[in-house]
């Protein structure tokens, strides 16, 4: 059925302006659907025909957006935009679905947590490996998840898993924003769970350490 949609859109992208420029606005998309995915019976014959266009523009955006036609893969992230468009159309329902279908591929491709691993400038590592090998890695870029702890203007990422562990790591917070320095500050005196994305380098007492670009806070 998908493949259908996807033809239609194909199909529907060649031809002229004025065959395709009827008022059909995202408030009778939101009715429309909402009709049919309730099993009402609706009064108008063509709206399974505006509503199979209309998701034929989304399947064809949605292709040309990420490179993707749906599969057992990408329908998750399909259904998502899908629910984008939507949402869209619900609170501007003056707009033509078509446009918004576009309009919000600006958000596409969606990535899952792998693919953005996969991209990332920073190697995923574990505590107990990156204390391990710490002293091999000067220059790596890692993101490693502990629990950070204050001590005079010095931070230390410990062990997530044993929180009265002496296995430190010193983080330099000379990079973060005032923000982050400020969320340490109030909540991490006495230990938060975060994740710390940096550099490995050289620093406090001599010993090599994170040069924290970012801080993710857990709790």
């Amino acid at each position: 059925m998908r493949a259908i949609l996807l033809g239609c859109f194909v199909a529907l992208a060649t031809l002229p302006a004025t065959a395709k420029s009827n008022a059909y606005t995202c408030s009778n998309f939101v009715n429309d659907l909402s009709a049919i995915r309730a099993g009402k019976s609706v009064d108008d014959p063509q709206v399974d025909g505006r509503i199979t266009i209309t998701m034929g523009y989304l399947m064809g955006a949605y292709a040309v957006a990420t490179g993707n036609v749906a599969s057992e893969q990408t329908d998750e992230k399909l259904l998502r935009y899908e629910n984008a468009v939507l949402q869209t159309c619900k609170t501007s329902p003056e707009l033509k679905p078509t446009d918004v279908a576009f309009r919000e591929t600006k958000a596409l491709p969606y990535k899952d947590a792998k693919s953005d691993a996969t991209k990332s400038k920073y190697q995923q590592i574990s505590f107990t490996d990156l204390k391990l090998d710490i002293g091999e890695m000067k220059g790596k870029m890692v993101e490693v998840s502990g629990r950070l702890s204050l001590f005079a203007d010095m931070a230390i990422l410990q062990n997530p898993d044993d929180k009265f562990s002496t296995n430190n790591i010193y983080v330099d917070t000379k990079k973060l924003t005032r923000d982050e320095r400020k969320t340490m500050l109030t909540q991490c005196q006495h230990g938060c769970t975060v994740t710390v994305k940096g550099k490995i380098a050289t620093g406090t007492l001599m010993q090599e350490g994170i040069a924290a670009d970012t801080v993710v806070f857990s709790d």
